[in-house]
């Protein structure tokens, strides 16, 4: 999941959802898209601990830990020359 919306947030694109949440928020705080990520989906988990068990929202913040983390990996590699000349204007 991370590399995928790591992927397309990389060429300026949104999945949707929360990915466009998230970037707004790293946009307008300046802050890292992970913890912008992290902060849409943990509140979004811990609203659901009223109707998911303690267990698997366990699971799923360390899944979001994850997708989050290779999310800003793959937005912050470096570009290669031949990248750098098609980039789009931000």
């Amino acid at each position: 999941m991370g590399t995928g919306a790591g992927l397309v947030i990389r060429q300026g694109g949104s999945t949707g959802g929360d990915d466009a949440l998230a970037l707004s928020i790293s946009r307008l705080t300046g802050c890292r898209i992970f913890l912008a990520y992290l902060a849409t989906d943990i509140t979004v988990l811990l609203l659901s601990l009223t109707y998911i068990p303690l267990r698997r929202i366990g699971f799923s913040i360390v899944s979001v830990a994850i997708s989050s983390l290779m999310v800003d990996f793959i937005k912050n590699l470096p570009l290669t020359q031949k990248q750098e000349k098609n980039k789009p204007a931000a």
